[in-house]
Formats: C-alpha cells, sequence, structure tokens
C-alpha cells in the first residue's frame, strides 16, 4: 500500500493553514489525515524554545511524527496527509532568529535535497499580514501572535526555507477572500492524488479517448518516452526549432491540453519544476497519469487561466500556445473600458523569467467572431483582437521574434525585458 502524499501547509501566523486543514479533514475523512504539529509537541515535552538545540528537537519531532504514521493501520486508504508546517520550518524559524542555513544544517546534519524528498508539495499561505491587514488586526484581537512586521518577516524567512521545493506553490491574498483562497489551496492539493503508478494501458486509453487537439496525440512507450502522432511531432519539431538554448530549470503550460508539450520540454530541459493548467477535466486526469507513469516532475492543475494565475509559479519557460483568445474574452464582460491586452501581458510578464513562446492566431476566424458575439461580446471587443493591439501590447513587456510556419500560424517567442519576474 503507497503511504499518503505529505502536503505541507506552511506560512506565518493568520494564514489560514488551521482552517484549511479543519475544512479539509471534515469534509473528506475518507481521503484526507493529518498530523500534530511539532513544535507545540516538543514544547509539551519540555524543550524550551531559548535552548540553541531548540529547532534541531522540532525538526527530529517531526521526522518521528511523519515516521510513525507509515505504519498506522488507520491510515490505510488515505491519499493526502496534511501537514501543519514541515521540517524545514525548523529552518525558517531559524532564519527569522537571525541565524544562518549552513549553520542549521551543520547542527542538523541535514540537506535542503533531503528535506525537499520528504514532501510531494509545498503550500506558502501568505498571511493576511501580507496584503490584507485589516483581517490580520481581527486575527490579532483572538490569538496571542506577533506583529504584522514580525509575521511579514518570518513568511520572508520560511519562503527562503521552501522555496527550492520542485513542488513549491504560494497562496496569495491579494483579490482573494477566504472562500476563493480556499479553493485556490484545493485545487492545487488535489493535482497530488493520483493514485499509485498506472498500467501503461490505461495511461494510453486515457490519452487516446480525446482525439482533441489533434497536435496533442501521444502516447506513452513501456520505457516511459512520449510518441506523438505524425501532427504532433510536427508541432514538437517546430517548437524545438524556435526554442532558444537556455540553462532552463522550471516551465509553466497555460491550456496545456493533455501534457504532450509540457512533459516533451520536462524531459528535453531535464527541469526541476513544472507546471500545466487547463479547463478540461478529463485531460488534466489524462495528463496527471502520463506524467506519473513517467515519474515527471510536473504538477497539473485543472482551471482556467483567470482563476489561477495568482498561484501560479513564475517560470523560466512559459508556453501559451492556441487558448489566448480565450483568455482574452473570458474578463471582458466585466470591464470592456480596460485594455485587457495589457492587462494579460502583464500578468504574463510576472509568470516569465525568460521566455515565452507565444502561439495564437492573431486575427480571429469568422467562426470564432461568431462564437463570441453569440457569447454577447460586444463587436469593440472582437473588433479589438487583432494583431496591431496584441503585439502593442506584447512588446510594452516582451522583446518579440516573429515566425510563421505552415497555414500561416504565428509561432513569437517573446523574451521578458527584465530577465525576471517580480517575486
Amino acid at each position: 500500500m503507497p503511504r499518503p502524499k505529505r502536503v505541507v501547509l506552511t506560512g506565518a501566523w493568520g494564514g489560514g493553514k488551521t482552517t484549511l486543514i479543519q475544512e479539509l479533514i471534515t469534509q473528506n475523512t475518507d481521503g484526507y489525515s493529518t498530523l500534530a504539529e511539532a513544535a507545540p509537541l516538543a514544547r509539551q515535552e519540555g524543550h524550551d524554545p531559548a535552548d540553541p538545540l531548540y529547532e534541531r528537537t522540532v525538526l527530529e519531532t517531526q521526522h518521528r511524527l511523519e515516521d510513525q504514521i507509515e505504519t498506522d493501520e488507520s491510515q490505510t486508504g488515505k491519499r493526502i496527509c496534511l501537514l501543519h508546517r514541515g521540517s524545514l520550518d525548523a529552518l525558517g524559524f531559524w532564519l527569522y532568529a537571525g541565524g544562518q542555513a549552513e549553520e542549521f544544517f551543520a547542527l542538523t546534519g541535514t540537506t535542503y535535497q533531503a528535506e525537499y524528498a520528504r514532501y510531494d508539495l509545498v503550500v506558502l499561505m501568505r498571511s493576511t499580514a501580507n496584503a490584507a491587514p485589516d483581517s490580520y488586526a481581527h486575527y490579532l484581537a483572538r490569538k496571542t501572535r506577533g506583529s504584522m512586521v514580525e509575521a511579514l518577516r518570518l513568511e520572508t524567512c520560511l519562503e527562503r526555507a521552501w522555496a527550492g521545493h520542485p513542488r513549491f506553490f504560494i497562496l496569495p491574498n491579494t483579490g482573494l477572500d477566504w472562500p476563493r483562497k480556499s479553493q485556490l489551496a484545493r485545487t492545487i492539493i488535489e493535482s497530488q492524488t493520483a493514485a499509485a503508478l498506472p498500467a501503461l494501458t490505461a495511461v494510453n486509453k486515457n490519452l487516446n479517448q480525446i482525439p482533441y487537439p489533434s497536435t496533442h496525440q501521444y502516447t506513452i512507450s513501456p520505457s516511459g518516452q512520449i510518441q506523438p502522432t505524425e501532427k504532433a511531432a510536427r508541432r514538437l519539431d517546430e517548437l524545438q526549432r524556435v526554442l532558444p538554448r537556455h540553462a532552463w530549470q522550471s516551465a509553466l503550460d497555460i491550456g496545456c491540453g493533455k501534457g504532450m508539450f509540457l512533459l516533451w520540454v520536462c524531459e528535453k530541459f531535464q527541469l526541476q519544476r513544472a507546471t500545466g493548467l487547463d479547463a478540461s477535466a478529463q485531460m488534466i486526469q489524462a495528463a496527471r497519469a502520463a506524467g506519473n507513469f513517467i515519474q515527471s516532475p510536473a504538477v497539473f492543475l485543472h482551471g482556467t487561466f483567470d482563476q489561477l494565475h495568482p498561484v501560479l509559479p513564475p517560470a523560466d519557460l512559459v508556453l501559451m500556445l492556441h487558448c489566448y483568445h480565450y483568455i482574452y474574452f473570458s474578463q471582458l464582460a466585466s470591464d470592456l473600458n480596460w485594455d485587457w491586452h495589457a492587462y494579460w501581458f502583464g500578468v504574463l510578464a510576472t509568470l516569465t523569467r525568460d521566455t515565452l513562446v507565444f502561439a495564437n492566431p492573431l486575427e480571429l476566424t469568422s467562426k470564432h467572431r461568431a462564437e463570441f458575439s453569440a457569447q454577447g461580446h460586444t463587436q469593440q471587443a472582437i473588433d479589438s483582437f487583432n494583431r496591431t493591439a496584441i503585439l502593442a501590447a506584447a512588446e510594452s513587456f516582451f522583446t518579440v521574434e516573429e515566425t510563421q510556419f505552415g497555414g500561416g500560424r504565428p509561432l513569437i517567442v517573446m523574451r521578458t525585458r527584465r530577465g525576471q519576474a517580480d517575486g
């Protein structure tokens, strides 16, 4: 029986960790479990937080709790173990107290890599001290915790401790109420629920049952290689011809479909971190099964870009292949006077550390014009989707190189102007 996936919820005070765990455990009693928090348990056992060895004790306590649950029969069949902090939260508090990471690892005899390997996913929930000060003030009225300044400093230290984990996500507060923040957390956590290694026949059956889009048709070989159809292979060849040669470590695929492009990029560039998202639950399920079979680092999230972009980690390489028109029209009804091209390319710029590969018709087909008109979009909004407006917005944030392939499809490579995304 495989062990439950270990999901760490970390962050400073007032981020919602306890509330989220309570919600998930209450609503998913058969699938979720949790552990006692290590630091309070260490204090109950008589260890003094003022002791220079205290954080080592917390780390060792965390290890012990996690190891014990592996043999706990009550956990049989649980998919996910939610952890209120993980082992490297001890490092975060060590940094918060003024220590250095090198000192911590010398004291504990462990490494970043060894601790990261213990966990399948790490989610940092931004404290309400970050971008929601009124909420944090209300929280302090009920809890004895650090000040707003102290919470922000601790959050920075915890982010430093966990940022190198290959599946590290940050849940912000900006523009999110609790139901929205909670739902985003669930979306990310549910990406870790793939079962034990699936049979290859089941993986390929899932992939073959989805004929659309035809350029994403592939199967997995018994040796774990991506085997694209002839049409899909041509699209991979086009992508390879425009990709600059860079030492990338991460990728993001917006509208990833069944995951072919993201899994291929992960394999080709030996990426450490990759995230894909798509609005189709069926496609995401197929992508997860394929990625799980070939043991890819890719995380596949179900949802739309306008829903999920606040929690997506910036990546060296970002792919947006034939989905921009849906993103552009997704928000138009809310404010026609807003420059949505500039808005979305600004969002893409914050997510792109180095290169954005953008493939999308820059003029709408008659079919799409009729489709968006039927959805109630104005003629002004439809007419605003054109080459001049799109490239003008893109060039405000990126340097743009355009290449034409068969049929006049533009495949555009955009390099970010500042070299890395905003934090």
